[in-house]
């Protein structure tokens, strides 16, 4: 297959002898279960890609384009199942957007910035932006402790599952000062602002028949 200009097109990969890197590699993929009826044959993917993301993605379809230009999104107009973002610019969502086909689904890998910059700073920001390039059924979720390193992955609208996080940080070291500092946050609809890093998932709608 020839890549669209200003993209690298990836085939699926065989796993190692000893399971290692698939194993890294599929735990890096464990977002996927946030994408209902989600089995993608094409992938695009850009931003600050680490390894063990670009090394699983190929597990979960046949072709992934790798893109690193405008004229890469542009080439992809339409035909991808699934776009994977890691760290986007805002510029990158619409662009992005486009190039799903209709009933695809974008997922972004955001951290919470300075009010200073350009880029929304926190992660219902990036909600509202996904929202705003066109998306639907956007929604928001924590990455607990981090993306990389994730054990739970809980969606900011859940307050019941936020609660019981927030509380089993009593677990730790000063845990009920944290954990009574949260839960005031929570009182106060302020843990989508404090959460330092998650996602954003969201769906271009189906063409209308």
């Amino acid at each position: 297959m020839t890549a669209p200009t200003g993209a690298r097109t990836a085939t699926a990969e065989t796993p190692s002898p000893t399971g290692e890197t698939p194993l890294r590699a599929w735990h890096r993929l464990d977002w996927r279960f946030l994408l209902p009826e989600c089995e993608p044959q094409v992938i695009a993917c850009a931003g600050a890609l680490d390894d063990d993301l670009v090394s699983g993605l190929p597990l979960i379809a046949p072709t992934v384009h790798t893109v690193t230009s405008p004229a890469g999104w542009a080439a992809l107009a339409g035909t991808c199942d699934l776009v994977v973002l890691a760290s986007p610019a805002p510029a990158d969502l619409r662009p992005a957007a486009a190039a799903l086909r209709p009933g695809g689904w974008l997922y972004a890998e955001v951290r919470r910035g300075r009010p200073s910059t350009r880029a929304p700073w926190t992660v219902r920001g990036w909600q509202r932006a996904l929202r705003r390039a066109g998306l639907a059924e956007v929604a928001a979720h924590w990455h607990v402790p981090t993306i990389a390193t994730s054990s739970r992955v809980i969606a900011l609208d859940a307050r019941v599952v936020l609660r019981d996080v927030l509380l089993r940080t009593r677990r730790r070291r000063f845990g009920t000062a944290l954990s009574l500092a949260a839960r005031a946050a929570l009182r106060l609809g302020l843990v989508p602002v404090l959460v330092p890093e998650g996602s954003v998932v969201g769906r271009r709608a189906e063409e209308p028949r």
